[in-house]
């Protein structure tokens, strides 16, 4: 095997991809593709750059889909997260888990692929702002791509979805997510003489809300969970009763409920004097039939020679548009090294991803 995967994983990182993705990104991307010989066009939607490429076999279209952009990388790095670093069998840079370095191993397979013989069409899509996920991303290029090509049988995202080993899980839905933010008004004033503190009744409001327990989850889905991501109150001095009191949460939610049941009972414990604002940013879904699922297992189980879960655990991404479109699964590196500081892929992981993807590709052209 040669190392064409660890290269591209070098070149990616160099670009500096924080929501939205690099113009240049995008033209290195297309360039790559069309040397392949794959068709290629650059979709800008409003700020945001994304790619489609398109290689004509057949009928059905295998859809391989990703995003170029990374979160910022925050202080504190031991290496320059825009150069690829090696050490001790690890690469480092920021986007190296989440995903360029599984996207890397993923595109190396497919150019692989498409040197075999094969009547799989295939489609790659590279989306610049997955990391916010606005309209201007996967959203915008599914809507263009959705009146040019179809018939797809499945899409894969080498996503940073797995529990713990790179491609030992296949993530084939998500729980929704439902934002909420409270406001709390009141004249501001000094400590001394002060007898209603709105912040302490406010404190009471935040506690009652962490306290709450939505469900147990079930089959398909992990617990509904609502978290705490903010609260702020927009003073330094220890003698001030604030004026202004912001508290933000996120709730990840299943199929239990729905989004209108939750957000009233989020209401329900809001008192009158609090203003709230309350928005579904997603619903929850699985993305992928069983018979795809069975047939995605053993795939992966003979590549890896060994067990691969499936489940739903984990965060958002474009599959979130994608499942209305085609049946979707992620497959990728350990969730719990994206967004980190010194965030790293090893070597191994990205030899392991890029065999995987390449008897994905083979085994459902088969």
């Amino acid at each position: 095997m040669d190392n064409d995967h660890i290269k591209l994983l070098q070149k990616l990182v160099s670009f500096d991809t924080v929501t939205p993705a690099s113009i240049e990104a995008v033209r290195y991307c297309k360039e790559l593709l069309d040397s392949w010989g794959i068709e290629t066009y650059i979709h800008q939607s409003g700020n945001v750059p994304n790619l489609v490429g398109y290689l004509n076999r057949g009928s059905e279209t295998l859809c391989i889909a990703g995003h170029l952009d990374v979160v910022v990388p925050g202080n504190e790095w031991t290496y320059n997260p825009f150069e690829l670093t090696e050490h001790a069998g690890k690469l480092y840079g920021r986007g190296t888990n989440d995903m360029k370095g599984p996207l890397s191993s993923a595109l190396i397979a497919a150019r692989d692929f498409i040197k075999q013989s094969s009547n799989l069409s295939i489609i790659i899509l590279l989306t610049g702002d997955e990391e916010v996920m606005t309209d201007n991303g996967m959203k915008s290029l599914m809507e263009y791509v959705n009146q040019r090509y179809n018939n797809f049988l499945i899409g894969i995202i080498p996503e940073s979805c797995s529990p713990r080993n790179s491609g030992e899980y296949i993530k084939v839905g998500c729980r929704g997510s439902i934002n909420v933010r409270l406001i709390s008004q009141a004249p501001q004033g000094h400590v001394a003489c002060t007898q209603n503190n709105h912040l302490h009744k406010f404190i009471n409001t935040v506690n009652a809300l962490v306290n709450l327990r939505l469900d147990s989850g079930n089959n398909d889905f992990e617990p509904s969970l609502l978290q705490l991501t903010s609260i702020d109150v927009g003073n330094n001095a220890r003698n001030i009763v604030p004026g202004n009191i912001t508290a933000k949460f996120n709730i990840r939610f299943n199929n239990i409920r729905s989004s209108a049941e939750l957000k009233q009972i989020v209401s329900d414990l809001i008192p009158e004097y609090i203003n709230v604002d309350i928005s579904t940013l997603s619903e929850p879904f699985i993305g992928c039939s069983n018979e795809w699922q069975k047939k995605l297992q053993t795939i992966a189980e003979k590549s890896l020679n060994k067990p691969i879960g499936i489940g739903t655990i984990g965060g958002n991404s474009d599959a979130q548009t994608l499942h209305k479109y085609m049946n979707v699964v992620e497959i990728g590196s350990p969730l719990a090294q994206a967004h980190t500081t010194d965030e790293f892929i090893t070597l191994s992981d990205m030899d392991k991803l890029r065999k995987l993807y390449y008897d994905v590709f083979v085994g459902l052209s088969s």
